[in-house]
């Protein structure tokens, strides 16, 4: 379809869960900064996007692959890192960018939902 009707796109695979964790020998305590990206190729990279509460712990990146389109990784790591900045129900970054986390809420909370609710407002907000 997007071939046919000369429509750029990118397609990126964006996972949650592993095992992931960066550490930066420079930084005292070793936990990377917030947008700290480890690039692995020309289609894969990991993305810090918080930091650990009260400076515990690890934070825990999420994983980028590039799966088809024209955009390099770096462009679609700067957008995915702009895109956990604006939820608006957070005064921090959240991990997952806003359009995976709103469809996380979603499928997380299904169950719980009143009837007709999606009608109306953004029920987990």
């Amino acid at each position: 379809y997007f071939h046919q009707n000369n429509i750029d796109y990118t397609l990126v695979e964006v996972r949650k869960s592993g095992a992931l964790r960066l550490a930066d020998n420079r930084i005292q305590g070793n936990n990377p900064n917030i947008g700290s990206v480890l690039y692995r190729g020309d289609s894969e990279a990991i993305l810090v996007t918080t930091s650990p509460i009260g400076k515990m712990g690890a934070p825990a990146p999420i994983h980028l692959f590039k799966v088809a389109g024209a955009l390099d990784i770096e462009t679609i790591t700067k957008q995915i890192y702009y895109l956990t900045k604006i939820h608006v129900g957070a005064k921090q970054n959240t991990r997952l960018p806003i359009t995976t986390k709103y469809a996380d809420l979603i499928c997380k909370n299904l169950e719980y939902m009143p009837k007709n609710q999606f009608l109306y407002k953004l029920y987990f907000l």
